[in-house]
């Protein structure tokens, strides 16, 4: 077989990416004939007198456009960034501050709460204002139990200020 596929090789000039049988040795493929081979066509080459070489470049305006876009979005993106840091220590610096205010805050709560001591409270009515218990007539007990509401009947200012100089008189009969 490997004689039959010799003998293809011999009839046919193979050539560029045409696949080669590797069965068949190289010394087994005999030609008849020489190979043709074309002689070289000679190119000439002329320089054409007082000529220069085009040294200018032009872009095209499309991609003028791109680079302009790159460079707008670049510089953006720096302002953006700096935005970005200015904001973050303004952050920072209010939470620094808002911690101070809460640490104050916590310590004027106990500082108000120790303040409000009834005892001490009490002993500076008493002392220093001349202040003194009430007795039993002088407490009135008020009952809640009725509704928050007030109702004006009739506008007449005089009858406002008769039960305004009553209220006022037993407030004064009171102390």
């Amino acid at each position: 077989m490997a004689r039959n596929d010799a003998s293809k090789y011999r009839e046919f000039y193979v050539h560029g990416t045409a696949a080669y049988n590797r069965r068949v040795a190289p010394s087994e493929i005999v030609r008849d004939e020489p190979i043709y081979v074309p002689p070289r066509k000679r190119i000439e080459e002329t320089v054409a007198a007082n000529t220069q070489a085009l040294t200018k470049q032009s872009l095209s305006p499309i991609v003028m456009l791109g680079f302009v876009i790159a460079v707008a979005m670049l510089v953006f993106c720096l302002i953006a960034r700096i935005e970005f840091t200015t904001v973050s220590a303004e952050a920072a610096e209010l939470q620094s501050q808002l911690n101070q205010l809460t640490e104050d805050n916590s310590r004027l709560t106990i500082k108000y709460e120790s303040a409000l001591n009834l005892a001490e409270v009490e002993d500076y009515a008493v002392n220093t204002l001349g202040m003194q218990r009430p007795s039993t007539d002088q407490i009135i007990y008020v009952n809640g139990s009725a509704q928050n509401r007030a109702e004006v009947v009739n506008p007449n200012t005089e009858q406002i200020r008769q039960q305004l100089d009553q209220a006022a008189a037993s407030i004064a009969g009171m102390s």
